[in-house]
C-alpha cells in the first residue's frame, strides 16, 4: 500500500470517529466535508500521476487544475449548505469545510510526494 492510501484509510476513520463523538449536523458535516475533501483530492491526484507520467511538462497545469476543481466543489457545496435550508439542517457548513479543508491538504501534501516517487522510480 502507498502512504497515500494509508493517509486517506487513516483521515477517514478520524473523521469517521470525531463524526461519532460530535454527532447530528456538527457530525454530519465532519464526515462529509472529509469524504468529499478525500474524493477531490484523490482524484486530481490520479490526474496528477497521470500527466507525471505521460506528459511530465504539463505536471504543473495538472496541479493548478487539481487545485482549481478542489476549489469550485468547496465554494459551490459552502454556497449550498449556508443557502438551502434543508441541507443546512442537515450538514453543518462550518465543519465540512474544515474537514474538507484538512483532509485536501494532508492527502495532497503526501499524495504528491508519492506521485513525485513513482515518477522518478518509472523513469530510472
Amino acid at each position: 500500500m502507498t502512504r497515500t492510501t494509508l493517509t486517506t484509510l487513516c483521515l477517514l476513520a478520524a473523521a469517521g470517529f470525531t463524526a461519532w463523538q460530535l454527532g447530528g449536523a456538527l457530525g454530519a458535516g465532519v464526515l462529509a466535508g472529509a469524504l468529499t475533501g478525500a474524493l477531490f483530492t484523490g482524484l486530481s491526484l490520479l490526474w496528477q500521476r497521470h500527466q507525471l507520467l505521460h506528459h511530465p511538462e504539463r505536471a504543473l497545469r495538472a496541479m493548478v487544475e487539481g487545485f482549481i476543481a478542489k476549489l469550485l466543489v468547496i465554494l459551490m457545496a459552502a454556497f449550498a449548505l449556508r443557502f438551502l435550508p434543508a441541507l443546512a439542517e442537515l450538514l453543518d457548513w462550518r465543519s465540512f469545510l474544515v474537514a474538507f479543508a484538512a483532509a485536501a491538504f494532508a492527502l495532497l501534501a503526501i499524495g504528491t510526494a508519492d506521485n513525485l516517487r513513482t515518477a522518478k522510480e518509472r523513469r530510472a
